[in-house]
């Protein structure tokens, strides 16, 4: 019968602790420094945070050409190793970002599984989609945010 009540006792443990890093995973920009620095009470913004290195393969990080051209309604923050951050202006120059950089180290939380990566996000920290940086992908993206940000939009 003990070993029925420790089953049991285990399983509800599991099931408590997958809920936490549920919540974690699903918001794991809430109260973050740049989020708080960015936002805007008047209006609901977009926040697209890029992850991406000055060694990514430059290839991969002709993201940046359309993160530096969206609308008012997006907010780029770029994110990078704290190992650059020594040198911001030298990855926005090599890079051709436009957009403001933060560390990494912020976000230790959530790690993207493929970096260059483009992270979306509202203000309260809950994310919408995850697109990894790969060669060729400009095209698909203006499409992506256009139609993406009229969803949004059209929800709020």
């Amino acid at each position: 019968m003990w070993k029925y009540w420790l089953a049991l006792v285990l399983a509800i443990l599991a099931l408590i602790s997958s809920a936490l890093i549920r919540l974690q995973y699903q918001y794991p920009f809430q109260g973050l420094k740049p989020v708080k620095a960015q936002a805007h009470s008047n209006s609901e913004k977009l926040y697209i945070y890029a992850f991406f290195s000055e060694s990514s393969c430059p290839v991969c990080l002709g993201f940046i050409e359309v993160l530096n051209n969206l609308s008012q309604e997006f907010v780029v923050l770029g994110l990078i190793p704290n190992e650059e951050m020594k040198y911001t202006q030298r990855v926005k120059d090599i890079t051709g970002a436009k957009f403001p950089l933060y560390s990494q180290k912020h976000y230790r939380k959530f790690k993207p599984n493929f970096i260059p990566s483009i992270i979306g996000a509202d203000g309260k920290g809950r994310i919408y989609f995850i697109i990894p940086g790969v060669p060729e992908l400009n095209n698909y993206l203006y499409n992506f945010f256009s139609y993406f940000h009229n969803l949004y939009r059209l929800k709020n």
